[in-house]
Formats: structure tokens, C-alpha cells, sequence
């Protein structure tokens, strides 16, 4: 099995039990001169297996974003709003509680799981 990578059958994302953010580190964009970033590492729990994906905070927004397009009915977590000084202790605890809230309705609403970007997003790869 490829690491980082969770096989499924037609239904192993609902076996999905559990995504926490385990560290926030403080990242410098090589690209554009003098940009720092946070860059949150997950990690995602099976009854069978774990792995470690990591996001920065546009990616989650762009994640999040996508979750009022396809489920608009459903009563999201707020997203944590964009802060000029992001890399700042309270800004990190803030984001981490609230992206820890997104998740766990994700999970509670599991049949967002099928959507394949949503797959893509947290690493789920089917094999047939």
C-alpha cells in the first residue's frame, strides 16, 4: 500500500473515525519574497490505518468553499476569518479549533466524503 494514501472500497470513507490537527508550523514562500505562511498538518484516522496530509490556509479555504457548493443546505462551522498577522499564537489556536469543527462535521455528514475532490483532498485513493 502507498503511503499516505487510505484504499477504499465503495464505502471506506465512512470508516474515516477521526481528523486532528497535530501541528501548525510557520512556512517561507520561495516564490514570493519575504511571505510566510502556516502550513497545518492532519492527521486522519481509520480503524485500519492513519496518515498525515498538510494544508495551508487557503487550501482549507478553497476545501471549505467547496463544501457550501455542493451541500449549500447544510449549517457549516464558521471559517475562521484571514488575519494579516496569521502566524501569531492565537491566530494558530483559533484556526486549529475551527478547522478541528469542520472536520468533525464532515465526518458527521459522511456522504461528503464521495465527492472526488474531497477525496483527493484528504488522500483517499480507490483501487479497482
Amino acid at each position: 500500500m502507498e503511503k499516505g494514501k487510505l484504499f477504499y472500497s465503495s464505502s471506506y470513507e465512512r470508516l474515516i473515525t477521526h481528523i486532528k490537527i497535530i501541528d501548525a508550523k510557520k512556512r517561507t514562500d520561495s516564490k514570493v519574497f519575504n511571505s510566510e505562511y502556516m502550513l497545518y498538518t492532519f492527521k486522519v484516522i481509520t480503524p485500519f490505518n492513519s496518515w498525515f496530509i498538510s494544508k495551508r490556509y487557503s487550501q482549507m479555504k478553497d476545501f471549505y468553499d467547496y463544501l457550501l457548493k455542493i451541500k449549500p443546505n447544510l449549517k457549516y462551522p464558521p471559517f475562521p476569518p484571514k488575519r494579516f498577522f496569521s502566524t501569531k499564537e492565537s491566530t494558530i489556536i483559533e484556526r486549529r479549533n475551527s478547522f478541528e469543527q469542520i472536520f468533525l462535521f464532515v465526518l458527521q455528514h459522511v456522504d461528503i466524503l464521495k465527492y472526488k475532490k474531497l477525496k483527493e483532498f484528504f488522500k483517499i485513493k480507490k483501487i479497482f
